[in-house]
């Protein structure tokens, strides 16, 4: 290929349904996709994951599922090099993200833990990889999420114009872009994206999501419990902030419905 600048990332969410695998070309203020690729989930990391998360959060740095992840990882950019005829000289780097398995705050500070092993992949691949984006934003004063906030001024800002873009996976974050009248990139996490009915679809339906919104069009707005959610402390707290599914979690939902319930019962919401 004519263009040297080409980089990969690879990551997988907190739902870890995909590992998603990318090449892209940046030069200048020009952005290139060259390939993206999405390879199913290991189910046998999966389910060491979420079979003991809490013990897994202590320990992980113990853990072999570091090793096990960088080495899916490899396989996955190794099988797309070859399929878009790219050699590995040509990549300047891979950027890996890892699998978040913790985002919170202990002793008011702010933690971040993810799974993967950098120097395993660099060896695999034989490619330059940078890592552990959440540790060094903590490191310099951040929250550690979101990172979305930096690409998405490089993708979609205009000077002239005024951009907010909102990201919605699991958790929902909020980017307000650079422009004519502001020279600082600005993000927060605005709270829960897809992880409530995700974490509700699967507990009472035993489907990892709401395909299409069927179950979801079957029912009808709760007001009543919509506003107990939406007074939750979170949504009170000034930017910068960040959560995970951690806080927004199933638990988190029938905490709620408790509070409904009680309120219906005092006659206090109809």
């Amino acid at each position: 290929m004519d263009d040297k600048r080409l980089y990969i990332g690879i990551l997988s969410g907190t739902s870890m349904d995909s590992i998603d695998c990318g090449i892209y070309c940046f030069q200048k203020d020009r952005f290139r996709e060259i390939a993206f690729y999405e390879s199913a989930y290991p189910s046998d990391i999966k389910n060491e994951i979420k079979k003991d998360l809490n013990n897994l959060k202590k320990n992980h740095n113990k853990s072999t599922l570091h090793i096990r992840l960088s080495n899916e990882y490899s396989k996955i950019v190794n099988k797309v090099l070859a399929k878009e005829k790219i050699k590995f000289e040509e990549i300047e780097a891979i950027g890996m993200h890892g699998q978040t398995i913790s985002h919170l705050k202990h002793d008011d500070k702010n933690v971040s833990i993810q799974l993967g092993n950098a120097k395993d992949l660099a060896k695999k691949t034989k490619i330059k990889v940078i890592s552990d984006f959440r540790i060094h934003d903590i490191e310099n004063g951040g929250e550690g999420a979101p990172l979305a906030p930096l690409f998405h001024d490089y993708v979609f800002k205009d000077r002239r114009k005024k951009r907010v873009v909102v990201n919605i996976g699991g958790i929902s974050n909020v980017s307000l872009l650079t422009n004519y009248k502001n020279d600082k990139i600005f993000g927060f996490d605005s709270g829960p994206g897809n992880t409530l009915i995700d974490s509700w679809t699967k507990k009472n339906y035993n489907f990892d999501y709401d395909e299409n919104g069927i179950i979801a069009s079957k029912h009808k707005i709760n007001d009543s419990l919509l506003n107990i959610f939406l007074d939750d402390g979170y949504f009170k707290k000034e930017a910068p902030k960040s959560t995970s599914t951690e806080f927004f979690c199933y638990d988190w939902i029938v905490n709620k419905i408790k509070l409904n319930k009680i309120s219906c019962d005092k006659g206090e919401v109809l």
